[in-house]
């Protein structure tokens, strides 16, 4: 799925980044000697540890890292050091899984809306930023098939210092004026590039929703879509493994009384600032709004809500 924790090589490294104090040298120490993937036993003595099934923190514990991974856990003392070991005394300092971003545009491209550009410097930088954050696996939600595939097999090379990636490629938006069979080709085309999974975007309604989907699974992709033309309920009628964003835009989900001066909004003040008038106009108890909530719910559909969306049209 695209949500499962993985313990991999330097999951643990990354998300001690989060606990080092300023000045510590993480970014030189990880760099030369963790997330290269170097060889050699590393002991993390006195760490409290997180193990991410639930429980509290697990205090004065040791953890020993031979060649990148998890070897043995015990009780701090148990693991007597030996010579050769790097010993890292961390009395204080929090040891976690790594963390997973689900919509993250690492794909950087300079001419967004011609969606081209790719700037690989960028990328790259981005890659490292998210790491030293803890982030070990990202959902890369819609790039250039070339670049994004060949961005993810530096990063499984070692080439690159990141996280782990799946990518998207372009998003499919298609409106009501294509066909089903439009939707198809474009879903095999994408398919023999390579990429991870499928997006659908915004024009898209239920029913091309609904062929990408199949062609997608026939090609054992999954498919997420960033919505608007469809409602939730509607997309997972569709079969749609996954939606981006909590807030989808859709205009038949606000009061019908505000419908049509949204579809106004857009035209005279364009999308984005729009879709600040959907969030203060929108329902929560509306029946449309109940019925999406409970549909995605009941399928258990995974849904990433983006905040950082809301906090840059609030906020600036």
């Amino acid at each position: 799925g695209f949500s499962m924790l993985r313990c991999r090589k330097m999951a643990l490294f990354a998300i001690l980044a989060l606990s080092l104090p300023a000045g510590h040298g993480f970014a030189r120490d990880a760099s030369d000697t963790l997330l290269n993937r170097a060889t050699g036993t590393i002991l993390l003595d006195r760490i409290s540890l997180v193990d991410g099934e639930g429980g509290m923190p697990r205090h004065d514990m040791s953890m020993l890292i031979v060649d990148g991974k998890i070897a043995q856990l015990a009780t701090s003392g148990e693991i007597k050091a030996r010579p050769g070991w790097k010993v890292l005394r961390l009395p204080g300092r929090y040891v976690l899984p790594g963390l997973i971003d689900t919509h993250a545009h690492v794909t950087f491209l300079r001419d967004p809306d011609h969606f081209s550009g790719h700037d690989p410097a960028v990328s790259e930088r981005v890659l490292k930023i998210l790491l030293a954050h803890g982030i070990t696996t990202t959902r890369n939600p819609a790039a250039p098939e070339d670049e994004a595939v060949r961005l993810r097999a530096r990063l499984n090379k070692g080439l690159t210092i990141g996280p782990q990636m799946l990518a998207a490629g372009r998003p499919i938006d298609f409106g009501p004026d294509r066909s089903a069979e439009d939707v198809r080709i474009e879903v095999r085309r994408q398919a023999g590039t390579g990429i991870d999974y499928i997006k659908v975007y915004a024009k898209m309604p239920p029913a091309l929703i609904r062929a990408a989907v199949d062609e997608a699974h026939a090609h054992k992709l999954k498919v997420i879509g960033h919505l608007q033309a469809s409602s939730p309920r509607e997309a997972v009628d569709a079969g749609i493994d996954a939606i981006t964003h909590a807030a989808t835009w859709t205009t038949s989900l606000l009061p019908e009384d505000r419908r049509a001066l949204y579809e106004s909004r857009r035209r005279e003040v364009g999308s984005m600032r729009a879709r600040m008038d959907w969030l203060e106009w929108m329902d929560g108890d509306s029946p449309e709004m109940l019925g999406s909530i409970r549909a995605v719910v009941e399928s258990r559909t995974p849904v990433d809500p983006t905040l950082i969306a809301y906090a840059t049209k609030f906020l600036g």
